[in-house]
């Protein structure tokens, strides 16, 4: 009696210590973030992205300076800082350039190519963690966790299903240019289109798998013609950020 007890306690322990295995939709910086901080925590996961290769979308991003502990916690604070742009402050405008309000940040935030903090993030990934070309084609949940097919015919089973594919519906870029006292200043704008479930229906286009560059063109498109802020007399519209904008 007493050997089958310490067998029931044992397969008992065994089951509330197996941590659970996480697989992890999309290698984008979502999955990243993720990969990094379950890795970290000695959990198992393993990261699909069904394109070949993960090409960064747009070119800056801005994080307020309450992301700081995510960074740390990813390791890679010291390296994020360094690489960034600060910025103590946002005034948002109307379409008469009027400031409406100003955002002073208590905890400042910075800028940050799109490619840079991909690097950062994906360096912190074993490269076996991650598997390319793997488009998702069913899905099934059942008692014992969760089972992915793929368009490849293999399999992957797991405790914990994550989808993070959440970059679809932004685009970014940044302009260099000159100021009249010959330095570089930095100018970086950005498009988020908002659709809600009945406009979804009619811009399914917007929805592809690589965001590539057709979409961003179409909105672009739409936007041109809105004013922005500038130091001078003359409205300027996002049509003159486009132009001054490597097209790569």
């Amino acid at each position: 009696m007493r050997s089958i007890q310490l067998s029931l306690l044992s397969t008992t322990a065994h089951m509330y210590n197996k941590r659970p295995k996480v697989l992890i939709v999309r290698a984008g910086l979502g999955g990243l973030t993720l990969g990094t901080l379950l890795h970290k925590a000695n959990i198992p996961y393993k990261i699909y992205e069904r394109a070949s290769e993960v090409k960064p979308i747009g070119s800056a991003m801005y994080f307020h300076g309450t992301t700081a502990n995510l960074f740390k916690q990813c390791g890679i604070y010291n390296e994020f800082v360094s690489s960034g742009k600060f910025v103590s402050a946002v005034n948002v405008c109307n379409e008469q350039r009027e400031i409406q309000y100003k955002i002073d940040f208590q905890a400042n935030g910075y800028i940050i190519s799109r490619p840079k903090i991909y690097d950062l993030l994906s360096r912190q990934v074993p490269r076996e963690s991650i598997h390319f070309g793997k488009k998702i084609l069913s899905m099934e949940n059942g008692g014992n966790g969760v089972l992915v097919r793929f368009s490849d015919g293999t399999e992957a089973e797991g405790d914990i299903l994550v989808g993070a594919d959440g970059a679809y519906m932004r685009y970014d870029r940044v302009s260099m240019q000159v100021n009249r006292h010959g330095y570089y200043s930095t100018v970086a704008w950005g498009s988020i289109l908002f659709l809600d479930e009945e406009t979804s229906k009619n811009n399914d286009a917007f929805r592809n798998s690589e965001w590539g560059p057709e979409a961003a063109a179409a909105m672009c498109e739409k936007i041109k013609d809105f004013p922005v802020t500038s130091g001078g007399d003359r409205i300027l519209t996002f049509q003159d950020l486009m132009d001054r904008t490597p097209k790569n």
